[in-house]
């Protein structure tokens, strides 16, 4: 608590293991025709952390905005490449790379505690 009526609170996650499946596709100029399926997977880690900044309006009832943020990265992700028909290259072997994801947003929330607790 901050004061009698405005409390902060936040949360901190760790993620020990993801899991990634993704597949990029190409398309020959802007023409719609596909000429390759790139498919991707691996694993990898991430954190999740929260923050709220609470008001109490009554003792039972408050209202808060907060914020949210998700991070996520593969540690040890291939990709390849499968050629669609028509495509004069051989598809090579698997490489390694790297992805990864962030996401953040703002929130509001309201909340009402029955009976006192």
């Amino acid at each position: 608590m901050l004061t009698d009526r405005i409390k902060l609170s936040g949360e901190a996650a760790y993620l020990p293991y993801v899991k990634f499946n993704g597949e990029d596709n190409h398309f020959f100029g802007n023409s719609g025709v596909l000429a390759s399926v790139d498919p991707q997977w691996g694993h990898g880690r991430g954190v999740q952390f929260e923050s709220i900044l609470s008001y109490m309006v009554t003792d039972q009832f408050s209202i808060g905005v907060g914020g949210r943020y998700w991070g996520m990265w593969t540690t040890d992700a291939q990709k390849t490449r499968v050629i669609a028909e028509g495509a004069p290259i051989v598809a090579p072997p698997p490489i390694p790379f790297r992805a990864a994801v962030e996401q953040s947003g703002v929130f509001v929330q309201a909340s009402y505690k029955f009976n006192g607790s």
